[in-house]
């Protein structure tokens, strides 16, 4: 709703409001907000995943992560676990996978993670074990 419309009704409403019963104007308010909340679609507060409801945090669903991300579809090269808030994705070698954003943003992290890893130890010293100075001579 543009902005000078907007501020005209909230102006008509108020007016109307301001002189009406205290008492009837409350329950013609509270009938419009129960219409329009009706059609409002969201999740309940006890609902909300992360939520601490009765000293109990509500755990996320896969269809919250789906609702909250999307859906991402992609092949992984590797065969992994991810975990997002506490929902485990079973990541499988050359097998398309349908998952949330998060958890496809996740796999591209531990990937890149490893590439640093391999390139932060050398292999040039004749095998592929990296012994940090100062652990011993090698027998």
């Amino acid at each position: 709703m543009p902005k000078k419309p907007r501020a005209r009704a909230i102006k008509e409403i108020k007016d109307v409001v301001a002189r009406t019963d205290p008492e009837v104007a409350a329950e013609i308010l509270m009938d419009a907000a129960l219409k329009v909340s009706a059609g409002i679609k969201s999740t309940p507060l006890e609902r909300q995943p992360g939520r601490v409801v009765h000293g109990l945090k509500t755990p996320w669903t896969h269809q919250d992560l789906v609702k909250a991300y999307g859906v991402m579809t992609f092949t992984p090269d590797d065969t992994m676990p991810i975990t997002i808030s506490g929902v485990i994705y079973q990541l499988i070698a050359g097998r398309e996978m349908h998952v949330p954003k998060k958890v496809y943003d996740r796999y591209r992290e531990v990937k890149q993670q490893q590439r640093d890893m391999n390139k932060s130890f050398p292999t040039d010293r004749g095998f592929d074990t990296y012994v940090l100075p100062g652990a011993g001579a090698l027998d």
